[in-house]
């Protein structure tokens, strides 16, 4: 899950980070267009990879809590233990983490099209 959420921060940053550094003339659709289709395309991968990430650990957390060892196991987990562990885990929902990225994708695309379209002030 860190790890994806670290790729799409890299992915954000240097995409608003080239076009801040990028000396942009008209027509700048040209440029504009396919960074963000390709920001989308990425986005939409991104997003569905945490769904599927956060899924499996709510399905996780689900199995650990309702677990119960066979009666004739020789080593049944104690109940002390499974709780401790279920304390450990806290993930958010699918439908928070779906939220929380459409959120940022729509800031950042507003962003790359603020920059994009800044007006160039003297000197710049």
């Amino acid at each position: 899950m860190q790890a994806l959420w670290s790729i799409y921060i890299t992915i954000v940053l240097g995409t608003l980070g080239f076009l801040g550094a990028a000396k942009l003339k008209p027509p700048r659709l040209l440029v504009l267009a396919p960074l963000f289709v390709a920001f989308f395309a990425f986005a939409c991968v991104n997003c569905g990879a945490l769904r599927n990430v956060t899924d499996q650990r709510n399905i996780t957390k689900e199995l650990i809590r309702t677990f119960q060892a066979p009666a004739d196991s020789k080593a049944p987990l104690d109940p002390h233990i499974q709780e401790e562990i279920l304390r450990s885990l806290d993930p958010a929902s699918v439908l928070a983490v779906t939220w929380f990225h459409v959120t940022g994708d729509i800031l950042t695309l507003l962003a790359m099209a603020a920059i994009a379209f800044r007006e160039s002030r003297p000197g710049n």
